[in-house]
């Protein structure tokens, strides 16, 4: 509901039950909503407790549990109830996956765990989310796709790796497309002009 330019909750029967004194207020995922005031951040339970305190600059949904939240331009995570878990050290915190999520540190990415150790090195120059077992790496302007425990499954050959979340990837080397799966096998060799989105 907004009442006086403030944003609140009500039930089904119109009752209200949070107070209208957000300046911004999403709606209820697994518990818990995200709200914002005076350009702060944080999330709040179905009974009106605040949960992640509403002090960051940006919080992201959460994701196994975490979410990734951001002050002052130094990042970490949180977990569902609101205790820091990955420390605010880091330039930039992805999605967690398997118990993996990629950080920027220093202008390098590598990855992380759910208490912000890292479990692969800051080496890549981007890197993206783990997707059935893989993740999309770029090292020294060419793209690779490594696996979790950082080993190389498609090698740094490629201009553009699209992703495995699909279970295949586009790839495109030289201005060619091809596809891989993730096991790193060619499934189809770059000698076509264009390879269309891969459907279900």
């Amino acid at each position: 509901i907004r009442r006086d330019g403030k944003w609140g909750y009500m039930d089904e029967d119109g009752l209200e039950r949070i107070k209208a004194e957000y300046d911004e207020a999403e709606p209820f995922r697994n518990g818990q909503a995200l709200v914002g005031r005076e350009e702060r951040t944080g999330t709040i339970h179905k009974g009106g407790r605040e949960v992640v305190p509403i002090l960051y600059d940006d919080v992201v949904e959460f994701s196994e549990g975490l979410a990734t939240v951001e002050r002052g331009g130094k990042v970490g995570a949180v977990e569902r109830s609101g205790e820091l878990s990955v420390p605010m050290e880091f330039t930039e915190v992805g999605e967690f996956k398997n118990g993996l999520a990629y950080a920027e540190r220093e202008e390098k990415y590598g990855y992380i765990d759910a208490r912000g150790g890292e479990r692969i090195g800051f080496v890549y120059d981007m890197a993206g989310t783990f997707r059935n077992g893989l993740a999309v790496v770029e090292k020294e302007d060419r793209v690779g796709a490594i696996d979790a425990k950082g080993d190389v499954v498609v090698p740094f050959q490629y201009d553009w790796i699209e992703g495995f979340e699909r279970g295949v990837s586009r790839v495109r080397r030289s201005g060619r497309p091809g596809v891989f799966n993730p096991r790193g096998d060619v499934l189809l060799a770059g000698a076509h002009d264009h390879v269309g989105v891969i459907g279900d």
